[in-house]
């Protein structure tokens, strides 16, 4: 948002890919941050009309979005309690939730070399 001005410059949102009536997923990875969105009852004519590219990012649910949201907009604070014994013990129960089949994705595209991490990550490659 253009502050001065009240005018939208960028818009991001933490997606997972839409699966189709058909049952295919749109193209991109399974999990990744996209460009445009649609503002709540905002006008349609006003939003920017970028949906690509679609970078790949790691899933994470609310403690793991609510860590990076710290660690970018308050380093320091995010300094002293990413140490701390009760924020981490959360932040492991959230990575066992979100990180497993994700890392195992990577590790087999790296050991096979069958595809690139990056098709490994793709949506369709996910089979669900």
């Amino acid at each position: 948002m253009d502050i001065l001005e009240n005018q939208l410059q960028s818009r991001w949102h933490i997606d997972l890919a839409n699966r189709k009536a058909d049952g295919r997923y749109q193209a991109g990875p399974l999990f990744h941050l996209e460009g445009g969105g649609h503002k709540p009852k905002g006008d349609r004519l006003d939003e920017l009309k970028v949906s690509i590219p679609r970078w790949t990012i790691p899933p994470m649910e609310l403690i793991l979005t609510c860590e990076m949201i710290i660690a970018n907009f308050y380093p320091d604070k995010w300094e002293k309690m990413s140490g701390q014994k009760k924020w981490l013990e959360l932040i492991r129960v959230a990575q066992q939730l979100c990180y497993p089949s994700y890392i195992a994705r990577f590790q087999n595209a790296l050991g096979g070399q069958q595809e690139s991490v990056l098709r490994g990550l793709w949506a369709k490659e996910w089979g669900i």
